[in-house]
């Protein structure tokens, strides 16, 4: 029955600490790579892959809808003020959260999904692309992204200017 498909390996009988831990295994892989410089398929490449998930698990692992990025992004951006910018900040400097509204250009392209013509209030002028809503924390000398949304305008044809 089901227990001819079950390894049996330490934690077996509660598989949701078995989940957990190699999703937090290929997460510590996805950051490495990015402080490795190095990417999955360029490991693969020189050989230097030694990890015990395939290349479908990790990718289906950064697409999942299981995943919840921007709680994490949230909770991570906490940590990072909590533990370590407010050590580094005067207890006379004032906490303030920055909402900015920036235009993500996309000119040249086409065919790219969901783009919408959008009005760039720095060159007062319409532009291809996305508007980037970017919230931040600062205490007026660093600023620090707490999360981000790429938006697009009820626009869907852009046939009329391109």
């Amino acid at each position: 029955m089901l227990a001819h498909s079950v390894e049996l390996k330490p934690g077996f009988l509660n598989a949701s600490v078995d989940i957990r831990e190699s999703r937090m295994k290929i997460f510590r892989y996805a950051l490495g790579n990015v402080f490795n410089s190095r990417s999955m398929y360029m490991r693969m490449r020189t050989e230097s892959y030694r990890e015990d998930f395939s290349k479908n698990t990790y990718y289906r692992f950064l697409n999942s809808a299981k995943t919840n990025w921007l709680r994490f992004t949230t909770l991570l951006s906490a940590a990072v003020v909590g533990n370590f910018m407010q050590r580094l900040t005067s207890e006379n400097r004032k906490d303030v959260f920055i909402i900015d509204d920036t235009l993500f250009a996309r000119c040249g392209y086409k065919c790219t999904e969901m783009v919408a013509r959008v009005f760039d209030h720095a060159d007062m002028r319409y532009r291809k692309g996305f508007r980037l809503l970017t919230l931040g924390w600062s205490d007026g000398n660093s600023f620090l992204p707490i999360n981000f949304s790429l938006l697009k305008t009820s626009e869907t044809s852009l046939e009329s200017w391109i």
